[in-house]
Order: structure tokens, then C-alpha cells, then sequence
């Protein structure tokens, strides 16, 4: 089989590398910019069990028991544990929930007052959470894809045209190289890609993200989300990571404006949720954009009115850190069970 993975990415990336450990006789190229100024580069890396959508929560679950199980994905993702909070602002999470957790991290979430979270609702407390450097682990994941037989190519992909048997052909400029399955995996550029190859959206969009890193004194020590506030963050070296989402969709993916009332937002609310943080400025402002879908979640989506042969993999809505592993992982089993005609 040869195998395309467009979009260097985490999502990616990760996905090729799955292929290739899967399937030793498949020839599998990763196309895309060499350090791409990403979504992926952007992320807090925040990674736990917990999600409130259940899907979300098996893959979130199951990545960070592998990041446990192994030493060595551990080191190049850079792996720091500092302890999870969530807070939700609806209901409050099932015990089965929970116990899904602790069935793959023994003890680690249990439901309790969140520390340093006056006021609030009890929340999900995690032990065995924290956080990873996801361009790290990006750059060690393609170095091994390489090591093992993988193929890659930084030359932009300018077309796409579908042979008579369904498969896809990928053009590079003068060249063009036809692929039994070619999978877009390139994160807030896939809708546009789509669109630039004459093929249907199917609901992707990119939304912003924006985060600032302040100087603190105090910070908290757990990352956290607190839906009551919308306020999620991380300590980040002597500092503190702080951010609240966005309503921005269809943004261009390049545009790396900062929003100052994002900034304001975050910063304000941190001032309030923590009395004992002393905030100091924005030593850094982060801005980018992820792909973002209806049905939320990174996972193999089939394009509308294409070959069976293309499939998109990306929608991980700015989470994609805490579910990139599993959901590669289910990606390639399910991408290899695909046999094309001899």
C-alpha cells in the first residue's frame, strides 16, 4: 500500500508513524512544511483522563496510560505531572466516569472540592495529569518515522485528481504521485485545502485560540479548565499560562493578530478566581487556530462525493494534545484494514 499523510502536525504526524509501525511493507510519505508554525507548536499541552463527552474521554484516557506505559514517548513529549482540575459548570460528572479513569490510571481522578477554587462546584481531580510539549513530541515522532522507513516531502500540495479505480493522485507542483489512501491531516489549513481542491468542507471550520504567559508569583499548581468561568490554564516555568476560549470561527489560519480582549478577559478573571496569585504582564501572547467540527473529536472523517480512498483527520477543536495517540492509533487500525484490488 502507499499511504499519504497530509499535514505535519501532531494529528499527523503521529498518524504516519502509526501507519508505518503497523505496516512495515507500506510505503508511508508525510507531506507538509518542514517546522510548521501551528496549532501544534501553539498548545498548552495540557494533557488528563478526563472530558465530558464520552468519546473524548476513552481517547483522552487511553493516551495518557500510553504516555505512562512508555519511558520513552514520556521523555520526548517532554512530560511534566502536575495534577488536573475540572471544573464543570452543568451536572456533575457520573461515577463511571471517573471510574473509566481509574481503570486505566489507578487512584488518579477522584471527585472532590478543587483546590484553590473557592465557591465552586466539586470538581474532577487528577493525579496522574499535567502536561506535554507537543512540538517535541512532533519532531521526535517524525525522526523515528524516518528511522523506520517512513518517507517525507515538504512540497506543498497544489492538486489532487482521482484515477479511474478511486485512487487519489496528489500533485506537487511539476510532479504528481498517485496513493492507494491519502489521508488530510493538516489541522486549521484542512478547510481551507479542501475547498482549493474543489472538495465539500463537510463542516470543518477554524476557530482562534489564544493564550497569554504572564509572570506570577503563586500560581496554581494544577493545570485547570473551569467551565463556571471559562478560564483554563497551566503553570508555565515561573510563570503562569492563562486563556479563555474564543467565538471566532472561520479566521484565517495565518492571521496571528492578537486579540486584546481575550488577554483582558483571562487576566481579569485569574485576578478574581485566585486571591493569593500576584499576576504580573504578558510576557508572551499565543495565537493560532485549530480545525474545529460539529461532531467534536480527532478521528478519520470520509469527504462528501470523494473516493473511499480519502478521508480527512483532523477536528480535534484545540484539544487534539490529550487525544493524539489513541486517536492515531485508531486511525491506522482502521485506515489498514482496507485492502486495495492486487
Amino acid at each position: 500500500m502507499r499511504i499519504c499523510v497530509v499535514g505535519a502536525g501532531l494529528a499527523g504526524s503521529l498518524l504516519a508513524w502509526r501507519l508505518r509501525l503497523g505496516d512495515r511493507t507500506a510505503e508511508v510519505e508525510l507531506a507538509g512544511p518542514p517546522e510548521p508554525d501551528d496549532a501544534t507548536a501553539a498548545s498548552g499541552g495540557i494533557v488528563r483522563g478526563f472530558e465530558p463527552e464520552a468519546a473524548l474521554r476513552r481517547q483522552a484516557t487511553a493516551s495518557l496510560a500510553e504516555l505512562y506505559g512508555s519511558r520513552l514517548l514520556r521523555g520526548w513529549a517532554e512530560y511534566r505531572e502536575t495534577g488536573s482540575v475540572y471544573i464543570q459548570s452543568g451536572p456533575p460528572p457520573m461515577p463511571s466516569d471517573l471510574a473509566e479513569i481509574c481503570a486505566a490510571l489507578p487512584g488518579s481522578a477522584v471527585l472532590a472540592d478543587a483546590p484553590g477554587f473557592p465557591d465552586r462546584p466539586p470538581a474532577v481531580v487528577e493525579r496522574r495529569a499535567g502536561h506535554i510539549a507537543p512540538g517535541a513530541l512532533r519532531r521526535e515522532i517524525v525522526a523515528d518515522l524516518l528511522r523506520i522507513g517512513g518517507r517525507r516531502t515538504t512540497a506543498p500540495v497544489t492538486g489532487l485528481t482521482e484515477e479511474p479505480d478511486g485512487s487519489p493522485t496528489l500533485h506537487f507542483g511539476r510532479t504528481s504521485t498517485t496513493f492507494d489512501l491519502v489521508v488530510l491531516a493538516a489541522g486549521p489549513w484542512t478547510p481551507g485545502l479542501l475547498t482549493r481542491l474543489g472538495l465539500a468542507r463537510d463542516g470543518l471550520r477554524t476557530k482562534r485560540i489564544q493564550y497569554a504567559v504572564h509572570e506570577a508569583d503563586n500560581p496554581p499548581a494544577a493545570a485547570f479548565v473551569d467551565e463556571t468561568t471559562s478560564l483554563y490554564g497551566r503553570r508555565f516555568g515561573d510563570g503562569v499560562l492563562l486563556g479563555v476560549p474564543s467565538d471566532r470561527y472561520d479566521v484565517d489560519p495565518d492571521d496571528r493578530r492578537p486579540e486584546p480582549a481575550l488577554a483582558h478577559a483571562a487576566s481579569a478573571l485569574a485576578r478574581v478566581t485566585f486571591p493569593a496569585l500576584r499576576l504580573g504582564p504578558a510576557v508572551r501572547t499565543v495565537v493560532a487556530a485549530d480545525c474545529y467540527h460539529p461532531d467534536p473529536g480527532l478521528r478519520l472523517r470520509p469527504v462528501s462525493g470523494a473516493s473511499a480512498r480519502l478521508a480527512t483527520f483532523t477536528g480535534g477543536s484545540g484539544g487534539s494534545a490529550k487525544t493524539a495517540l489513541a486517536a492515531s492509533r485508531d486511525a491506522a487500525e482502521e485506515l489498514l484494514r482496507i485492502r486495495t484490488p492486487a
